[in-house]
């Protein structure tokens, strides 16, 4: 999913008032007040996203790495800030277990998983939180054992395991209204201030040549 830094309306009437100095300046002093917009913007995404998750060894750089910006150039004069789809599993929001089940805080909430239990994942010594699929089918035939003290006994496998997912880094930004809203916010003050920044270094050369 994309999110679009676009001022192109804003521009007009700057241009307007600034005449001979905008014909040349301003494009320039736009592509970087976009630009510089827009890595803003994605900071401020990343923090809030960081923010709503809660209690979680998930950082920043982690999810900076899931973002990429499509910058302002001559031909287009917006940025497209693209977040990649990445649900963290919910081991990775701090998961405990209890008689009822796995406490975790994703979504920056506490919350009980009932029925769910942690388990090894692989061969290393994390743990993944896990509850068992009743939906499937695919339990099995009835089975014997075949040694030990129980032999000749039967027995039906056990249902299948699924692992636990928690927050979503595209839902965090795209769908949560009060993200939402800090982003939209900080584009219109953020750009403004670029915006001045960059004219006035484009106008310091000007008047040095």
């Amino acid at each position: 999913m994309t999110l679009q830094v676009d001022i192109r309306s804003n521009i007009k009437q700057i241009e307007k008032n600034l005449g001979f100095f905008a014909k040349k300046q301003i494009p320039l002093a736009t592509i970087t007040a976009i630009n510089r917009t827009a890595t803003s913007v994605r900071a401020e995404a990343v923090r809030q996203a960081k923010k709503e998750f809660g209690r979680s060894d998930i950082k920043m750089s982690e999810l900076r790495k899931k973002t990429f910006i499509y910058k302002a150039n001559k031909k287009k004069q917006f940025a497209i800030i693209r977040f990649r789809k990445a649900i963290f599993k919910l081991k990775r929001f701090k998961p405990v277990q209890t008689a009822q089940g796995v406490v975790a805080h994703a979504y920056n909430a506490t919350k009980l998983y009932k029925g769910t239990f942690l388990a090894p994942v692989g061969m290393g010594r994390t743990k993944g939180v896990f509850k068992r699929d009743k939906s499937s089918r695919r339990r099995g035939d009835i089975k014997r054992v075949k040694s030990g003290a129980n032999i000749g006994q039967s027995y039906r496998p056990a249902l299948p395991i699924k692992e636990l997912y928690g927050s979503d880094f595209q839902k965090t930004v795209f769908k949560n209204k009060t993200v939402r809203k800090i982003i939209a916010n900080k584009i219109k003050i953020q750009f403004p201030k670029e915006l001045l920044r960059a004219l006035k270094y484009r106008a310091s050369k000007v008047r040095r040549r």
